[in-house]
């Protein structure tokens, strides 16, 4: 019995942007993907499938400026939001999380700034 040939990959499509982080990817709840990182202003960017293995969106800032150029962090919550977790310049980290509507719909992330400081590596 053979083994079934691996499907294929697709030819590499650039997604653009000016970025100083490796990204970071989500899965939303409609199995959309969206992509965040940090871009050249020091700010959060991100990039999302406009249905699900569709088209991208454009890069949209999500900001603040002042973020460190390092990967950001992103998972689900049991309710279904995408959060986000980056570390600004005086190393503090940072949350950006979706508000569920009183609908249930989602609206466009929402900034939330913890408390959180970290150590000296």
């Amino acid at each position: 019995m053979g083994v079934p040939p691996l499907p294929q990959w697709t030819q590499w499509t650039s997604l653009g942007g000016s970025l100083l982080s490796a990204p970071a990817v989500g899965r939303n709840l409609d199995e959309r993907l969206e992509v965040f990182a940090i871009g050249n202003g020091g700010n959060l960017n991100h990039i999302w499938q406009t249905a699900p293995n569709g088209n991208w969106s454009t890069w949209n800032s999500l900001g603040p400026r002042g973020l460190a150029s390092v990967q950001p962090a992103v998972g689900r919550n049991a309710d279904g939001r995408l959060e986000v977790f980056v570390v600004n310049n005086d190393r503090n980290i940072i949350r950006f999380g979706r508000q569920l509507q009183t609908t249930g719909g989602l609206t466009g992330l929402t900034l939330t700034i913890t408390s959180l400081r970290l150590l000296n590596p």
